[in-house]
């Protein structure tokens, strides 16, 4: 039986992705599967106890297509492993394959203070029904479009976001947590969730239409979600993720977030040639 993660970012998630998914041990690995939406790179991926070692692409890439799948359904390749300490092991192989690496920052917090720029002219308020979780989508696909074309989310980002969003409307309406909006004359124009099991509170998806950006929307909806989820869902300790390279991470030092883990992801979006 599998007795990993050590890894906070990495228990949360897993925390998040059983809800809608599958999460199962497999030969001392974990893997993760969400049927219902196949091109979830992040919802279909391997979780290893340690770092790659040399001759581990073949293993890895062999691992996840026996236990997450391959053509037609499954086309990507995703990993990440158990090293809360930041150990990259033998990155080399993956790389010289094409795999594209991400740093991630694992942040906690116990107490969120005010942000440096409040937003009082939006309106804070929990999503509830049709309109506004189809705003949301809306609100993705907007944000994709907006990305360099290096780094766009290409056809099927929309069919995607959908079922993504479907997805976590599910877990609001369990009971699993909560997604807020900020919208400036009706329109939704920020958003994230936060969902709390056992007194974990996991921060997702922190977005903002790019037309209303740094007007200090994104940090006066983190400071109210947090704050609620520790009044209201029984949060004792707050955990949210950021990409090493993104300025999201400056934002959420400066409510109270410390970064405590380093973690490594792998991915590789057309893997047909390994599946």
């Amino acid at each position: 039986m599998t007795v990993f993660p050590r890894s906070l970012g990495l228990r949360s998630d897993l925390m998040l992705r059983a809800f809608n998914g599958e999460v199962t041990d497999w030969s001392g690995a974990i893997c993760v599967r969400t049927p219902s939406n196949p091109t979830f790179r992040w919802g279909n991926y391997m979780v290893f106890s340690q770092p790659p070692a040399p001759g581990d692409l073949a293993v890895w890439t062999g691992a996840f297509r026996a236990a997450v799948g391959g053509p037609p359904r499954i086309n990507h390749l995703a990993f990440t492993w158990d090293s809360p300490d930041g150990d990259e092991g033998a990155l080399a192989q993956f790389i010289d394959c094409g795999f594209e690496r991400f740093r991630v920052w694992v942040m906690t917090a116990t107490q969120l203070r005010d942000p440096r720029t409040v937003n009082h002219a939006c309106e804070l308020r929990a999503l509830a029904g049709d309109t506004d979780f189809e705003e949301l989508v809306a609100l993705l696909v907007a944000q994709n479009a907006a990305l360099p074309d290096d780094e766009r989310e290409g056809a099927g980002h929309e069919e995607f976001a959908r079922r993504h969003v479907g997805h976590l409307r599910q877990m609001v309406e369990a009971g699993w947590g909560t997604w807020f909006g900020a919208f400036i004359a009706g329109q939704l124009v920020s958003s994230l969730g936060v969902f709390v099991r056992d007194g974990l509170g996991r921060f997702q998806m922190v977005d903002t239409h790019p037309q209303f950006r740094r007007r200090g929307l994104a940090g006066t909806l983190l400071v109210h979600a947090g704050r609620y989820a520790q009044r209201e869902l029984g949060a004792r300790e707050l955990v949210i993720t950021a990409d090493a390279d993104d300025v999201a991470k400056d934002l959420y030092v400066s409510v109270g977030f410390t970064t405590t883990e380093w973690l490594t992801e792998l991915t590789l979006v057309d893997a047909t040639a390994f599946l």
